[in-house]
């Protein structure tokens, strides 16, 4: 998944294989989104005073194409 920090264009992350990443960030009001392929976005609202720990959980999106064109 990718994660990034709202008004902060070099603050963001990718997830590990299993879906865990890091952020540096200063104390203070954040909003993160999380994207993936397949899943839902989601936007997190966090408010940091120290060191913190967030689970995050994205929801499946489950929409199926009804047609596929292959041309070549």
């Amino acid at each position: 998944a990718t994660v990034t920090v709202a008004n902060r264009a070099s603050a963001g992350a990718q997830t590990d294989s299993d879906g865990h990443f890091a952020l540096l960030l200063p104390a203070g009001k954040h909003s993160l989104r999380v994207s993936h392929v397949g899943f839902l976005p989601q936007r997190i609202a966090l408010t940091l005073t120290r060191d913190e720990t967030v689970g995050i959980r994205l929801a499946a999106f489950d929409q199926q194409l009804n047609e596929v064109v292959v041309r070549g």
